[in-house]
């Protein structure tokens, strides 16, 4: 437990004391500016982590880690103490705590990882963490098939840093995910904030409430791979660059932290397309901003960026490797195109439809408990299905919000979102070249997900029967997307329900996939975050404070902060040109109050 305790100092001092105490007023409000800030400290994490492996540097290069952000910060003091004395700043930090200790104690509760078809990539990543810590060979294979340039390595090697100090632990590999995926609440606070009506209070309760029973956050943090980190970067992009004239600082931050997106997962690659196209939908003629001085400054920036990786890997592996060793190119190169656009709709058809809705064969991946086969149907159902990616209703209700206010909608503005969040859809879904029966809305469409929450805590609390019809979704998702999702992992419901059977035998019948997943942890010989002494008692401790402070949260938006509207804007020494910037980011999905 002292090691987590280190962990937890050594991730907060560099992610929020290099980028914040750097960047200056013309980035927006306060919390623009400290969520901007957060992704360019991740980012000077990657090239410091690089830098050292690439450069066979000596350890002792890794305290650059915390000796460079306690020296930033410091310079930045003035700066940072007026940024996290903003009334917005302490909400979203207020949210982020609340919501990192929930995510905690349910990581917690992992025994083993299991969850429908999901097997290796927990492992995989481990690996790839340690990869770039202990210098493996080059050409290893992980999980005996992918090569290293199968995966863009950002958060793998931002992990690996905060390891190299903490310790190289798979428990304290557990929880750096944990905190890498928590940051996701930040840009989700800056869309809550950008979606209100310019008369509505605070809503830090609500985006604590949502995002904690939101299955596809609590899930994907607790499978320790890179999808949320990715989403951070792509959701803190999009509101960056949705702004109707962002200036040219906001424009070169939004597509930096597009590429660093695509550095941690190539999942961001259609949201990228998606909004280069709506970008041109809304002002066709905008295509010549990108060929003046400070449009080829954006290309070249983001291209030096990218070529850290890209260029190494290239150099080191051979361009046929680092180009067709993805997964998509692999399953892809060898179709038609008839095969491809046949592959394309149905991963569509199935996508679009929950398992809720229609037969599914799981083939060897079939549970032989009815209680794990229901858990395992609605985990497909809340991370395989658009429809239900932001939660069993999250979709439904913000189709209805969209309908009741369909009077007040600025209709270009609605273009553009309209065509962002739907070419990102279609591109997220028809990437995937490989036929999937269960649906592939977990692989490139979690940022849609948490643009829908983001537009219900925004505008949901405004209508009643909605908010009661969208709890009983909330309801169903927490219990049977949560509550019985880590009742399966952690194995307590399997052993009450079968006492005396072995752990083994208990995870041979969820199925073909949970037995690998077994297998991979026996293969590590370390312990989870769950075999810790006192794991039990962290877990009822993490989760009640969760509760506390969601509790609390509903009682402060008073005492935090004053509207949406006011405390959104810049503080007094902002200049002309921010301030107008940040007027100008109007209603995103199309609806004015």
């Amino acid at each position: 437990m002292i090691g987590l305790g280190v962990l937890i100092v050594i991730f907060v001092v560099p992610v929020f004391g290099i980028g914040p105490a750097l960047l200056p007023a013309k980035f927006g409000s306060p919390l623009q500016r400290v969520t901007v800030g957060v992704a360019a400290s991740l980012t000077a994490i990657f090239l410091l982590g690089f830098a050292i492996y690439v450069w066979n540097l000596p350890v002792t290069a890794h305290w650059l880690l915390l000796v460079t952000p306690v020296a930033v910060a410091w310079h930045g003091r003035q700066r940072l103490a007026e940024l996290w004395g903003a009334p917005e700043v302490r909400q979203g930090a207020l949210a982020w705590l609340a919501v990192t200790l929930w995510l905690l104690g349910w990581q917690f509760t992992v025994f083993s990882y299991s969850g429908a078809t999901w097997q290796g990539d927990w492992y995989e990543h481990y690996d790839r963490a340690r990869f770039f810590l202990e210098r493996w060979d080059i050409h290893h294979r992980f999980l005996g098939a992918y090569s290293l340039s199968a995966r863009p390595p950002l958060a793998n090697v931002v992990t690996a840093e905060f390891m190299s100090l903490a310790g190289v632990k798979f428990h304290l590999f557990q929880a750096t995910c944990v905190l890498l995926a928590s940051l996701v609440v930040w840009p989700v606070c800056l869309l809550q904030r950008r979606f209100a009506r310019p008369e509505a209070t605070a809503r830090t309760g609500w985006t604590i409430l949502l995002l904690m029973a939101l299955p596809a956050l609590v899930q994907n943090a607790a499978f320790t791979w890179t999808k949320l980190p990715t989403v951070f970067f792509i959701l803190t992009g999009l509101v960056l660059l949705s702004e109707k004239a962002p200036a040219f600082p906001l424009r070169l931050a939004g597509w930096l932290c597009l590429t660093a997106g695509m550095l941690a997962h190539y999942s961001a690659g259609p949201w990228i397309v998606a909004l280069a196209i709506a970008g041109f939908v809304r002002n066709p003629g905008g295509w010549r901003e990108y060929f003046n001085g400070q449009g080829l400054a954006i290309g070249l920036a983001c291209c030096l960026l990218f070529a850290t990786w890209f260029g190494w890997s290239t150099q080191q592996l051979g361009s046929g490797e680092t180009l067709g060793s993805n997964s998509t190119v692999v399953t892809g190169s060898g179709l038609s195109g008839q095969q491809w656009l046949g592959n394309a709709a149905e991963n569509l058809y199935f996508t679009a439809v929950p398992v809720l809705f229609r037969q599914v064969d799981y083939g060897g991946y079939t549970p032989g408990d009815r209680l794990v086969l229901l858990r395992d149907h609605y985990f497909n159902a809340v991370q395989s299905s658009a429809l239900m990616i932001a939660g069993s209703l999250g979709v439904v209700v913000a189709a209805c919000l969209l309908w009741l206010e369909r009077k007040q909608i600025d209709w270009a503005v609605f273009r553009y979102w309209g065509c962002l969040i739907g070419i990102g859809l279609v591109l997220g879904t028809v990437v995937h070249t490989e036929v999937v029966t269960l649906g592939v809305a977990q692989i490139c469409l979690l940022p849609f997900a948490f643009l829908v929450v983001a537009w219900l805590v925004a505008r949901l609390p405004g209508h009643p029967l909605l908010r009661g019809i969208h709890a009983l979704g909330l309801l169903a998702d927490f219990a049977l997307g949560i509550v019985l999702h880590f009742a399966v992992q952690s194995l307590w419901l399997p052993r009450w329900r079968q006492p005396g059977q072995s752990d083994y035998r208990l995870i041979y019948d969820f199925g073909h996939a949970a037995r690998n997943n077994f297998d991979y942890r026996e293969r590590i010989s370390e312990p989870f975050l769950y075999d810790l002494p006192g794991a039990l008692p962290a877990t009822g401790l993490l989760l009640l404070a969760a509760a506390v402070l969601l509790v609390t949260s509903f009682r402060l938006p008073a005492a935090l902060g004053s509207r949406v509207a006011g405390s959104a804007r810049p503080a007094p020494q902002v200049s002309a040109q921010s301030a107008r910037s940040e007027r100008s980011s109007e209603d995103p999905l199309g609806t004015q109050a």
